[in-house]
């Protein structure tokens, strides 16, 4: 007849009820973190993304009340550069193209892709007006530049955290088994004692 079940040494369920408690607690820190750390960083995103936008919105406004391309074109071109964007596009009333720049050299699979799409996925458009009159369109899309190396810092801190419980857990699981099995080891002996001496007043 076969075993239904396989014996575990005591050893084995320690071992498991405490792995058990160690996945289910670092699961609940864990999301925890990463939920307050994307809104930080959502939050930001956005913040930084608007204030970019309508600054580059009052600098390009003479230029296309002025229908200037050219110096459009090296406004945009400038922004791209040096701050933290993917894409920009200016447009007519008509919604004809008026000048665009692009960040050049991104890989397609990074975390800078992945950031990208997860919080620089809607553009910031805005509408480009001069005494209340309207000349165009300003869509800007903003890049994660600036925060890949934060979410660098936020996995080292994961993988960090999660040796050091894993440490903690072996520890505590062998210090506890050995202090349990020196308790039954010394109930042992007493009873053994017992039993040969025939002494009940141990």
């Amino acid at each position: 007849m076969k075993q239904l079940y396989k014996p575990i040494t005591l050893h084995q369920l320690f071992t498991r009820s405490q792995l058990t408690i160690f996945i289910l607690t670092f699961a609940i820190c864990s999301a925890i973190f990463l939920v307050i750390s994307t809104y930080t960083m959502n939050a930001y995103a956005k913040n930084s993304l608007n204030i970019l936008a309508s600054a580059l919105n009052e600098r390009i406004q003479p230029a296309v009340v002025f229908n200037d391309q050219i110096t459009i074109q090296q406004i945009l071109a400038e922004y791209a550069q040096q701050h933290p964007i993917r894409s920009i596009e200016v447009s007519s009333v008509q919604n004809a193209v008026l000048a665009q720049a692009e960040q050049k050299g991104i890989e397609r699979f990074s975390s800078q892709t992945f950031l990208d799409y997860l919080f620089y996925s809607q553009p910031i458009q805005m509408d480009i007006q001069h005494d209340q009159k309207h000349y165009g369109h300003l869509t800007v899309y903003g890049n994660s530049s600036e925060l890949v190396s934060f979410f660098h810092k936020i996995l080292l801190a994961l993988c960090i955290g999660f040796i050091l419980l894993l440490a903690t857990v072996y520890w505590s699981v062998n210090s506890v088994y050995q202090y349990l099995m020196q308790s039954i080891r010394s109930i042992a002996e007493s009873a053994q004692t017992i039993s040969v001496k025939k002494n009940y007043n141990m």
